[in-house]
């Protein structure tokens, strides 16, 4: 039975549900980055739906998740809210959490930093940056995690991070989550409440970054721009890709937008108006940096790209144009491994034959850098240029006449496409003369 729940649950997109015939009101609910037991049932009382989270899969396989639901099943027919005795059941084990058997003098760094990801992440994170956090605590710690958390100072603090000045995104998010780990013991009980958190304030700003480094070489901070004549060989060679990653790559030059946006652009954003089609973000899905704007991100859909949303548009079954291996949106992270296994210099997997890449040098986003610098040669207008990026002060000072500046980015996203088009096809344009691509 379980090998049947496994293979049923890679069918699952998010939102759907699997019920378990045999057991009326236990499902397996997928979300977007895990699965959870429920235990679905009318309240006894006033008669309404209501449902108890039981656990997650695959932590909690069928038969214990079976073994809960009959426990509360039996409430439920004896006329007892399953909702009030699981709530019930559960706060003694959170406050398990907040007054532990040891006393606060003895718990160490590491668990304090377990607690923190017991108690808080577990249960408010994605799975991914969950995994990441229980990482840093029960690897990354080393000696320094079996101090007793009170006893650490600024200059022991200090002391430890200065191991990951080599690594600056790792003492980055190692500071980061020991400071989040130390606020949620001092809220919870588990640290004095007089204890100083000195993770906020130690080594700040030291962790600077020294740009892309591959196989132990740095690169340099340098931002990386195809030339025109590395586009007319790398563009043609896309199709070498999956369909999925090859409409994303392409989406990449034909749209300048993130490709977190692509891949989970949805059905509903996509709308026919009179001036063409278009391509419109909702303001709460964009990334907090550019929120905040009077309108939604409007994107126009020219060329190649409108080709992929109108064909991904038909053959969509959950909504998501770009559907990931677990439902749901595409991870944008398996864009940049495809391409990074394509690349000549990549020694992954060796026994698996596959093309590579021609030009090796690159990444996913890469490609729209370039067509916005591609805009710039073009002499687009800066606002407009800003405006098509989504940068937010452009979108609030465009927003009073919005037809207008939709008109000019359409047109300059236009251009674009067609100087992209000349280099699908393998040829460079012979000069940047604005008005002769735009004819």
């Amino acid at each position: 039975m379980f090998n049947a729940v496994a293979v049923a649950v890679q069918s699952l997109a998010a939102g759907e549900h699997l019920t378990i015939p045999k057991h009326r009101g236990l499902r397996l609910r997928a979300n977007e980055s895990m699965y959870n037991w429920i235990y679905r049932y009318k309240n006894p009382d006033d008669g309404r739906i209501r449902q108890v989270k039981l656990g997650e899969w695959p932590n909690m396989s069928l038969t214990p998740a079976v073994r809960h639901w009959r426990q509360l099943k039996s409430l439920r027919d004896q006329g007892v809210d399953p909702s009030t005795v699981h709530r019930q059941t559960e706060h003694p084990r959170r406050a398990s959490i907040a007054m532990p058997n040891e006393s606060a003098a003895q718990l160490s760094v590491q668990q304090i930093g377990l607690r923190y990801y017991e108690g808080h992440v577990k249960h408010h994170w994605g799975e991914r940056g969950a995994r990441e956090v229980w990482r840093i605590f029960a690897r990354t710690l080393g000696e320094f995690g079996s101090l007793p958390a009170q006893k650490v100072d600024a200059d022991l603090a200090a002391d430890f991070l200065r191991g990951f000045l080599d690594r600056p995104t790792q003492g980055t998010i190692t500071r980061r989550e020991l400071g989040a780990a130390w606020d949620y013991a001092i809220t919870h009980g588990l640290l004095p409440a007089e204890n100083v958190n000195v993770w906020r304030g130690i080594l700040r700003g030291e962790f600077k970054s020294k740009g892309v480094r591959v196989k132990g070489v740095h690169r340099g901070a340098e931002k990386r721009l195809l030339s025109v004549d590395e586009l007319a060989i790398l563009l043609p060679w896309l199709h070498h890709f999956t369909s999925a990653n090859e409409d994303i790559l392409t989406l990449f030059a034909w749209t300048c937008a993130p490709g977190k946006e692509i891949c989970a652009m949805y059905a509903s954003e996509i709308s026919q108006e009179e001036d063409g089609w278009w391509w419109i973000i909702p303001e709460a899905k964009l990334r907090p940096q550019r929120r905040g704007a009077a309108s939604d991100f409007r994107i126009p859909l020219v060329g190649r790209a409108l080709e992929i949303v109108q064909r991904r548009l038909l053959a969509s079954t959950n909504g998501y144009l770009f559907k990931g291996r677990k439902g749901g949106r595409f991870d944008p992270k398996n864009v940049g491994v495809a391409v990074w296994n394509a690349r000549e210099d990549c020694d992954s997997r060796p026994e698996y034959q596959r093309p590579r890449l021609p030009i090796s040098d690159w990444t996913p986003n890469d490609l729209r850098r370039t067509a916005v610098e591609l805009l710039k040669a073009l002499e687009c207008p800066p606002e407009i240029l800003a405006a098509i990026q989504g940068q937010r002060g452009n979108r609030l000072r465009l927003s009073a006449d919005r037809h207008a500046h939709d008109a000019l980015k359409r047109l300059w996203m236009t251009r674009l496409a067609q100087v992209l088009e000349q280099l699908m096809q393998g040829r460079a344009p012979a000069q940047w003369d604005t008005e002769k691509l735009a004819a």
